[in-house]
């Protein structure tokens, strides 16, 4: 189809998504389907924390896990 070629209403599907914000900072960065098929590709099970991340947060919770990792400290749970 090209751009200025519609479809007819009868046959018209609407799609629906949600808006997905950042865990950290609350900033939304991505949608809930494309969450849903990153994990589908990437063979992920469950919900990782770092995944409901926006990129900058992520990079963050990274280099402090490396770098807790790298020093022998262990990650104590949230409340």
């Amino acid at each position: 189809m090209g751009s200025h070629d519609t479809l007819p209403p009868e046959v018209e599907e609407k799609a629906e998504d949600h808006v997905v914000k950042c865990k950290s900072c609350e900033r939304p960065f991505d949608t809930s389907k494309h969450i849903e098929t990153v994990k589908r590709r990437m063979g992920i099970k469950g919900d990782p924390e770092w995944l409901y991340m926006c990129p900058h947060c992520r990079r963050y919770h990274t280099a402090k896990r490396m770098l807790e990792s790298a020093l022998g400290k262990t990650q104590t749970p949230k409340r």
